[in-house]
């Protein structure tokens, strides 16, 4: 997995940096975090590297939402900074979720509504998804896009809501879960992560933890959740 992300990475920093319209940037934000980085006493150059590919993935994921119709410059520039900043950490896995929201946001420019719905389909029943993509991404584009919008409540917002996945994901594939209480969990703890700062969530992730280790009916504990600011 950590292998294919890092392919994933390094095949779409590859795939736009052919454009020289991208190299000023990139010269100026990931081509010096590559050499402070490997500058530093007893620099791991290799993970530097991963680091740089990294950064130059969420460059091009920038300049993609960038030139799209409609993109929102702020949001841009605020996810753009958020990427860049994850890529200094560890190998840079970090970028991915996004990466995601800028290219969810490059195929829903007009950001309106939770689920993304075909022009052209004639179902009057709504379309809905299930992955965080779908969901968190879409939050942090609606949360984003709107006038004066605080785009690090934003952030924080989108962390809630990923870790609310999180918590979903690993229960729902535990021994004996309960795939309905699951799903309403996660409806819960969606909601809550766009109150506030997203504090809401923390209870219910907890519940989900208990429900793990101890069965659908545990009841909620409380908890802690560190989010980046």
């Amino acid at each position: 997995m950590h292998y294919q992300s890092l392919v994933l990475i390094a095949s779409l920093a590859s795939s736009t940096l052919a454009s020289s319209s991208l190299i000023p940037r990139q010269s100026s934000t990931c081509d010096q975090q590559r050499l402070t980085c490997g500058a530093a006493p007893g620099a791991n150059q290799s993970l530097c590297a991963s680091q740089k590919s990294a950064c130059d993935a969420c460059e091009a994921a920038y300049e993609s939402y960038i030139t799209s119709p409609n993109s929102n410059k702020s949001l841009a520039a605020s996810l753009r900074n958020e990427c860049f900043a994850a890529s200094a950490i560890g190998d840079g896995n970090g970028v991915l979720p996004i990466i995601s929201s800028l290219t969810v946001a490059g195929t829903t420019p007009t950001v309106a509504t939770s689920a993304v719905v075909s022009a052209t389909s004639t179902s009057s029943a709504p379309v809905t998804t299930t992955t965080a993509a779908s969901t968190c991404d879409q939050e942090r584009l609606e949360c984003g896009s709107a006038p004066g919008a605080n785009q690090s409540l934003c952030a924080v917002q989108k962390e809630a809501c990923d870790a609310c996945e999180a918590a979903y994901e690993s229960y729902v594939t535990s021994p004996g879960s309960n795939k309905s209480f699951a799903a309403s969990l996660r409806e819960q703890c969606f909601a809550a992560s766009k109150e506030g700062t997203g504090d809401g969530v923390v209870p219910i992730i907890s519940t989900f933890s208990v429900a793990q280790a101890g069965g659908a009916t545990a009841t909620p504990t409380t908890g802690k959740l560190i989010l980046r600011s």
